[in-house]
């Protein structure tokens, strides 16, 4: 699904949709049943690209589409 893009780039798409959405990392966070610390490791860089069945979770915290997601990653005029 993701894995073609940049881990920088994913992130920083990660947290910009969470940030549109006026969404906390703690509020995420609780919806996924894990650790504020977690969110902020992912929107940091300092953990790896979340696995798939998490991104899906978490892209539904979102109300985003996986497929909407890949095109916004592919959208060259998309600024991140």
């Amino acid at each position: 699904m993701v894995y073609y893009y940049t881990k920088l780039k994913i992130i920083k798409l990660l947290k910009r949709l969470r940030q549109d959405r006026k969404l906390t990392q703690s509020q995420v966070a609780i919806s996924l049943g894990i650790t504020k610390a977690y969110i902020s490791q992912i929107e940091a860089g300092k953990v790896g690209i979340p696995r798939h069945r998490f991104m899906i979770r978490l892209l539904e915290v979102y109300s985003i589409k996986p497929k909407y997601f890949e095109a916004l990653l592919k959208d060259k005029n998309e600024s991140i």
